[in-house]
């Protein structure tokens, strides 16, 4: 049977892309004032301009960017993380890439100097502000913004310290140039678990090491989160995992244990090698410090924006990708509508499709999951060989929305196979006007029917 159909129609766009890097996400909500082209801020529950009160993630901060030249607002999410931006409410990259150059040559010129007050504990700098508020919100639904304690570390050669990490949920994790987090625990009460007391040097206390491992190396640090050695695990045979388990480390010398299993075999050794001049103790009455804060961390990103090298082969620097496009057509019933209830049994037992309707939800549309591989060929779910996974939404007067594809090229192969199938099954699935308008007209009474 033959389908007329309408055009596709780009509803909206999400994109992201990155500046490898970590944002100071506070000081650019700070110091981001509202203005013709930045007309709302959000961080946590902190709202200021043009903005919904939505939940957001505990290091996200969203600007609602205005562009002059499309006449149109953008949602930013900015992360402190890798993966910096997630740009939504636009219909093309060309408005993602003007929207992020507009943060970024905002975000350049944030720069400045706080005085922070803070705690010293576990030899630790933890931000004094962010332990009270983790105390005082300890029953709070804002437990999760509030329960983030930074940890300071200085900058050689300078009186600035800057953040190095942070504590969450008790757990101590320590922050790369690149923004990569790392989970630590204190050397000290690491080697506790598996040494007696009297082996353990007191200078441990004062070094912290990694929770996992890579190739049975760990990194240690000292309270800064500076790099000052690894410890070793080396076993007398082959092993894929490093696997603990009632094991016990002996002293044999200085900075050197030989392991024990569970049934007391020496299976190996670890070896703990670590700049001792690196380590640092810190003086438990500082009370504050003076941070000198970039919205940009790393020198190197900020040089190339400087210089606007960053802007040479802009989309291809910040990694922007699509990451869902969401589309629709219509398809032409003639004045008719669709018996939604027997086009999803259709779709579920002769084209084996995901579709799911229920009548009683608010949501009036068959949801129909389609899977494909690498080069488009029908798939399920559970198979390894999946790669993409679109969602088409088909409403009672055939308005039909595609969600997932991540490619402009991609939007047609979905929307054909709907067409096709449409094709096939049409005379099955219309309700004609006058029949669907009798039998929901609730206004017949008994003697129209005589």
């Amino acid at each position: 049977m033959s389908i007329t159909y309408t055009d596709t129609k780009i509803s909206t766009v999400v994109c992201i892309a990155e500046l490898s890097c970590h944002l100071d996400l506070d000081a650019i909500y700070n110091n981001i004032s509202i203005n013709n082209v930045i007309v709302g801020k959000k961080i946590g529950n902190d709202t200021i301009g043009d903005m919904k009160n939505k939940k957001s993630f505990y290091n996200q901060l969203t600007l609602k960017v205005y562009l002059e030249e499309y006449k149109k607002e953008v949602n930013n999410k900015i992360f402190s993380n890798k993966k910096n931006f997630q740009i939504t409410g636009i219909k093309n990259k060309e408005q993602a890439l003007l929207s992020i150059k507009n943060i970024i040559n905002l975000m350049i010129q944030i720069e400045g100097e706080n005085k922070i007050y803070i705690n010293i504990q576990n030899n630790l700098i933890l931000n004094k502000i962010d332990i009270d508020k983790s105390c005082k919100n300890e029953n709070s639904i804002q437990k999760r913004y509030n329960s983030i304690i930074k940890i300071y570390g200085k900058i050689p050669n300078q009186k600035y310290y800057k953040i190095v990490g942070e504590i969450k949920e008790n757990k101590i994790y320590f922050t790369d140039e690149e923004g990569i987090k790392k989970q630590v625990c204190c050397l000290y009460d690491y080697l506790c678990d598996y040494t007696q007391l009297e082996n353990i040097q007191e200078i441990y206390k004062y070094i912290y090491v990694d929770i996992k491992h890579k190739n049975f190396y760990k990194n240690l640090y000292n309270s800064y989160g500076e790099i000052i050695g690894n410890i070793y695990y080396k076993f007398n045979a082959v092993k894929k995992n490093l696997i603990l388990y009632k094991s016990t480390f002996i002293l044999v010398k200085n900075n050197i244990y030989k392991i024990l299993n569970k049934n007391s075999k020496e299976v190996g050794n670890l070896i703990v090698d670590f700049n001792e001049e690196k380590v640092i103790i810190l003086d438990k009455n500082l009370d504050f410090i003076y941070q000198k804060y970039y919205a940009i961390s790393s020198e190197n990103v900020r040089n190339n924006i400087h210089s606007g090298k960053i802007f040479e082969n802009f989309e291809t620097k910040i990694n922007l990708e699509i990451a869902n496009i969401n589309s629709n057509f219509s398809i032409d019933l003639q004045g008719n509508s669709i018996d939604r209830n027997k086009l999803s049994y259709i779709l579920n037992n002769c084209y084996n499709l995901d579709a799911y309707y229920n009548q009683d939800s608010k949501y009036h549309a068959i949801n129909v999951k389609i899977y494909y591989t690498k080069d488009f060929q029908l798939t399920k779910l559970t198979d390894k060989e999946c790669e993409y996974k679109i969602s088409v939404s088909i409403f009672k007067n055939g308005k039909i929305i595609i969600f997932g594809c991540r490619d402009f090229s991609h939007i047609n192969i979905p929307k054909n196979f709907i067409i096709k199938i449409f094709g096939e099954v049409m005379e099955e699935i219309i309700i004609k006007e006058k029949e669907d308008n009798f039998n929901t007209n609730n206004n017949i009474n008994m003697w129209d029917l005589i």
